[in-house]
């Protein structure tokens, strides 16, 4: 993944993915005599959702008002994404501002607005590896939480941490679980990862660019459901495009950059920025 996908959507945007993305490469701090490494804790995480070949996860994700004005996102919502190794993934995203949904196959990708009853789908022929890079050069975002999707979250988180340290144990979640408190610290952002003790999964993640838009955190995860071993069937990922829907082109980087130059199609642009977030 490249910066754009920090400029662009972090929405899908998953504003997680983007900020992950936002952490520039090193290394991870060696761990302290007696204190649990770090950097295995991260690993084993990894190892348990790439191992996992058909899995589900809900998630509440707040950012900052700024920072969601900014990119055309919802300040809050609440995702849901089912995965089946190694090309499906269905997504849905559920805020005030409606319905928004993912769905991609490993040849075809849609987007689909439920609110405004818009849809896109373009050709996308990859696994679920290859997509958020495929996704972040030509259209400018990554799907939501795009790095807990990868077979390999460790190989992507390690390369974009500075430096990755053990924070301690403590209570995170709802219902609260005992965690390892990892620090992911960037260049451009600093990352919080929370990691279940007894389960080794994804409780809690926070980030915050650095010369950001407010003090605190301009990214908050929660993850309220983890199923590592979810019911799919091959409809799961398969969208049908519901009554009077409007299908609307999904429109390239460059495209919406020139775009952007013609005060006529502002509305035309907005239509479409709506559908490519969540």
């Amino acid at each position: 993944m490249k910066m754009t996908t920090m400029i662009a959507a972090v929405g899908i945007t998953l504003l997680a993915a983007a900020m992950s993305a936002a952490i520039a490469a090193d290394t991870a701090q060696p761990a302290a005599a007696g204190q649990p490494n770090a950097d295995a804790i991260l690993k084993a995480m990894s190892d348990k959702l790439g191992n996992a070949q058909h899995f589900s996860f809900k998630a509440t994700r707040e950012i900052a008002a700024a920072l969601a004005e900014a990119h055309v996102l919802p300040a809050k919502c609440d995702i849901e994404v089912t995965v089946q190794r190694p090309n499906n993934v269905f997504g849905t995203s559920t805020s005030k501002d409606g319905e928004r949904r993912l769905y991609f196959n490993g040849k075809d990708l849609t987007m689909f607005d439920g609110k405004n009853n818009m849809y896109s789908t373009v050709p996308m022929k990859s696994s679920l590896d290859g997509l958020p890079t495929q996704l972040a050069e030509k259209y400018g975002f990554v799907p939501p939480l795009a790095e807990f999707v990868m077979s390999n979250p460790y190989k992507d988180m390690k390369f974009r941490a500075k430096t990755i340290s053990y924070a301690g144990t403590e209570m995170a979640g709802n219902p609260p679980v005992d965690c390892h408190h990892l620090k992911l610290a960037g260049k451009l952002a600093d990352a919080e990862l929370w990691i279940g003790v007894n389960d080794s999964l994804p409780i809690k993640m926070t980030a915050k660019l650095k010369g950001g838009t407010r003090a605190g955190t301009d990214l908050n995860i929660e993850f309220t459901r983890w199923n590592l071993d979810a019911p799919v069937t091959d409809q799961t990922f398969v969208f049908t495009p519901p009554a009077d829907s409007h299908r609307i082109p999904m429109v390239t980087s460059a495209e919406a950059q020139a775009t952007k130059k013609s005060d006529h199609s502002t509305s035309k642009r907005k239509a479409i920025q709506k559908v490519t977030t969540l």
